[in-house]
């Protein structure tokens, strides 16, 4: 063991010396430096490295507990055992305070005493290192755990720990929250929730897991937890703190609760897709038998009595063609029934000539059937855009003139289609009622979510805007070349 022996007595130099190495059988070797001085001490222990230190506190060139203060200071992991002509517990006990292992009376020294106080200075000082060692690591995971982490006292459940993330969470130094109860911090409702969770733990001494609690912050407003709450017991199984971690999970919950809504408005579009597949089945077949089954059945009893004509021995040549000429235009309107119902399904213009064509036949049709001028302008007559996203721009203008058909109450509608930087803009403005605000997020407004689900689906952007007693408008943006 090396030992810097700081004093100023010779006589007390020798008596520490003889008590240290003048007993050869002591298995533990200790080596001297004797220094007489607290300066040439300081460059010794800036210059060697020593074990400890044996420190009289009277020096030519310092006296008292400032001699301590100024070995410690400079030297913070050094072991000082501090030597003194005066019995007095009260110095005693500020040395101790003051950074010294150990106090020892010069006049009551022995040889075992002295090499004891020295060992066991080294071996506390080595305790101590390591225990503030231990102290800054879990202090470093404490405040960089990314959850609140928070101690209260098992008697007045006030905070006396708070980590650099309970901070941020309730928007407060620690300095602001440490020595606070809950009922200083929060509304009373809430802070009798807190409370009367911890006197549970504190009871049972079990750890309670809060799933989720809510909780008014400073900086956040509103946020939900999941805390958990965990005694710390003393060697008797006596609460002595309460340990908290708690979790923000507001995101979390809003993620998870809007994933919840798109699930339920895909399984109503889902089945409003089953219903509208069935309605235009319905519908086609309806077409299908008052329409063509009509005329097919006029046509078969036109060709019976034209057959019939035809084996009377004397008929007139002028009804036959009369009812050739019937039975042929007949036939025409047959014709344009079948293309109007195969243009309603799906328009052959859209794979003739493109998007901008399909649309302005689209405004054609629309305001032929329901009465309502219809202008469509267009800034150029071809969009670069794949079949599956010119159909599904198309079905949205679609549905949206189909809205102001239905609702709108409108005398006028407005198609745009134009270049936006490089996006494709297609609107459709009307001058009618205008849509109430809280019809565009409605889950039963399928027809709306119908629009967006397809607007995402080919990666553009809708937007629908309302303006009560001034009509509707329903933008589409996507990109003009497909990725």
């Amino acid at each position: 063991m090396r030992i810097l022996m700081v004093e100023d007595n010779p006589g007390d130099a020798r008596l520490l010396r003889e008590h240290l190495v003048g007993d050869r059988s002591d298995i533990e070797v200790f080596q001297l430096v004797h220094v007489d001085r607290l300066a040439p001490a300081l460059e010794s222990l800036d210059k060697a490295c020593f074990d400890v230190v044996l420190l009289d506190l009277s020096l030519p060139d310092s006296q008292g507990i400032s001699t301590l203060i100024k070995v410690h200071s400079t030297k913070p992991s050094m072991p000082i055992v501090v030597l003194s002509s005066l019995d007095d517990e009260v110095l005693g006990l500020q040395l101790l305070q003051a950074g010294a292992q150990d106090y020892l009376v010069k006049g009551e020294m022995t040889a075992s005493l002295l090499r004891r106080s020295l060992r066991y200075a080294v071996e506390r000082k080595r305790a101590e290192v390591e225990l503030r060692r231990s102290e800054i690591f879990l202090e470093s995971i404490v405040e960089n755990i990314p959850d609140m982490i928070f101690v209260k006292d098992a008697n007045e459940l006030r905070f006396v720990r708070f980590n650099r993330a309970g901070e941020e969470l309730l928007g407060c130094r620690r300095q602001e929250l440490i020595g606070k109860s809950d009922y200083d911090l929060f509304p009373k409702d809430e802070a009798d929730f807190f409370t009367g969770a911890d006197r549970d733990v504190l009871r049972n001494c079990k750890v309670l897991d809060i799933p989720e609690e809510p909780i008014l912050t400073k900086s956040k407003g509103l946020r939900s937890l999941h805390t958990k709450k965990i005694p710390i017991l003393d060697e008797n199984n006596h609460p002595l703190y309460l340990l908290g971690i708690s979790e923000d999970i507001t995101e979390r919950k809003r993620a998870e609760n809007q994933l919840q809504r798109s699930f339920e408005i895909l399984r109503t579009l889902s089945q409003r897709v089953d219903v509208v597949r069935e309605e235009e089945r319905t519908r086609i077949a309806r077409e299908l038998h008052d329409e063509l089954g009509v005329r097919m059945t006029c046509m078969k009893m036109d060709l019976t009595r034209l057959l019939g004509m035809m084996r009377e021995s004397l008929f007139p040549r002028e009804k036959m063609e009369e009812k050739i000429r019937a039975m042929s235009a007949e036939v025409d309107n047959t014709i344009s029934e079948v293309q109007r119902l195969a243009a309603e399904l799906r328009p052959g213009v859209l794979d003739d000539l493109g998007l901008v064509a399909a649309i302005e036949w689209q405004c054609q049709d629309f305001e032929r059937r329901s009465g309502i001028r219809c202008l469509c302008e267009a800034s150029f007559d071809e969009i670069k855009i794949s079949p599956s996203r010119a159909t599904a721009a198309f079905r949205i203008c679609q549905e949206a003139l189909v809205n102001v058909a239905r609702h709108a109450k409108a005398t006028f509608v407005r198609v745009l289609v134009k270049e936006s930087g490089d996006d494709v803009l297609i609107e459709i403005q009307d001058n009618g009622q205008g849509i109430p605000t809280e019809k565009l997020n409605d889950p039963g407004s399928l027809g709306l979510l119908g629009m967006k689900e397809r607007s995402m689906a080919i990666g553009g952007r809708l937007e629908i805007a309302g303006w009560l007693g001034k009509g509707t408008t329903v933008t589409l943006r996507l990109a003009s070349q497909d990725a």
